[in-house]
């Protein structure tokens, strides 16, 4: 329904308000009829206006809010050659008003009237008050449901308005000290030409380090880019190559942790999240088992349509009360006092995203396995 101004409103008049309907109407006593009609409603109380010809219409809608437009194929103002003109003048005029059309020609037709901006069509030759005030209520709920579906969609597309801003400042917001980083790494040997083997070594290793930051970064805002939706990015996974990706980007935290890798099968998924779930398991093992040796493993098999990724450790393992809340945001498990809760509930999110499952079972290892299971729409092959 609409204001004034043509704006779509959400939800029907209030209980004792009544419907403002303008009757397009130049046949005075047919339009008396109509003003009876309505009158005999019993589910819909109606405050009728009256509109001789498509100008008096408009005149009428510059001034007053309509809430149903009840219009006459056959005005003055109507072109002779084509009946429908003045529906799609009204339609395009106050599209979030609903329009009736009420008609006694031979040759129009409810389908011709609902492609030509009309909610419904009613015979003049055989309309009574019940049936008149059935279509009011169908073709105010159906109108009253697309402006509800039109709202939503203009919401959604501020949301994504918003968030495609919300990417660029993030990206600015990261990537810049990750730039002052690198060019300060790449001038070090210069402003200080005596660095021995070991520092220059050091400074090429973070040098590395803050460039696949940047790529992650990058990956990441892909990845919202995706969620707002962007084409499929799915790719090839190669394990080996992300399981040393991982090795390089978390070569602190991992220092007391053994990685290794059985059975490596390529698989289909989106690269970004896949990284980001990889990582964040092999981390959540190293800082809930922070004393070493510790023992990871990352493995693949093929299972009923699709791959099940496993990453288990030789750690303390969890105990198996409680452990899907683990991926519950804002959970930790007992042996990590500090920590947002985050990382698991992201590896969940990143496996729903690919309409697979992630759980908990214990490993041969001795420790927890993570299991996730991505189903596949393409064949697999073995990645080193």
């Amino acid at each position: 329904m609409t204001s004034r101004k043509g704006v779509a409103l959400t939800s029907v008049p209030a209980q004792g308000v009544p419907l403002s309907v303008l009757v397009v109407e130049d046949d005075e006593s047919y339009l008396a009829y109509v003003q009876l009609m309505l009158s005999q409603m019993t589910t819909v109380q109606c405050s009728v206006s009256g509109a001789g010809s498509i100008r008096e219409a408009h005149d009428h809608l510059d001034h007053h809010a309509a809430d149903l437009i009840l219009l006459d194929l056959s005005l003055p103002d109507s072109r002779g050659d084509d009946e429908y003109s003045g529906l799609r003048d009204l339609a395009q005029r106050t599209p979030a008003t609903p329009i009736i059309v009420l008609t006694g020609s031979l040759f129009a037709t409810e389908l011709d009237a609902v492609r030509q901006g009309a909610q419904d069509l009613l015979d003049k030759r055989t309309i009574t008050p019940l049936l008149l005030e059935r279509s009011i209520r169908h073709a105010v709920e159906r109108h009253l449901q697309s402006n509800r579906m039109m709202l939503q969609s203009e919401q959604l597309r501020d949301a994504i308005v918003h968030l495609d801003r919300f990417g660029a400042m993030v990206a600015h917001d990261l990537k810049a000290p990750l730039t002052a980083v690198a060019i300060a790494l790449g001038t070090l040997p210069m402003v200080e030409p005596d660095l021995g083997p070991q520092a220059m070594l050091m400074i090429e290793r973070a040098a590395r380090r803050v460039e696949t930051l940047a790529e992650h970064i990058d990956g990441l805002l892909e990845e919202v880019g995706d969620a707002t939706g962007e084409a499929d990015g799915r790719a090839e996974i190669n394990v080996g190559e992300t399981i040393r990706w991982i090795e390089t980007l978390l070569e602190r935290d991992l220092a007391h942790v053994r990685l290794e890798s059985e059975g490596l099968t390529g698989f289909w998924g989106e690269p970004t999240l896949i990284r980001q779930l990889l990582m964040n398991l092999v981390l959540n093992a190293a800082r809930h088992n922070p004393v070493g040796p510790l023992r990871v493993r990352v493995s693949t098999r093929a299972c009923a349509g699709g791959i099940r990724l496993v990453v288990e450790d030789s750690g303390c393992g969890i105990a198996a009360l409680g452990r899907d809340r683990l991926f519950t945001p804002g959970e930790r498990g007992e042996t990590l006092p500090s920590g947002h809760g985050m990382g698991l509930a992201s590896c969940r999110m990143a496996v729903n995203r690919h309409g697979g499952r992630i759980w908990i079972e214990d490993s041969d290892l001795g420790g927890a396995a993570f299991i996730a299971e991505i189903p596949q729409r393409n064949s697999v092959r073995a990645a080193a």
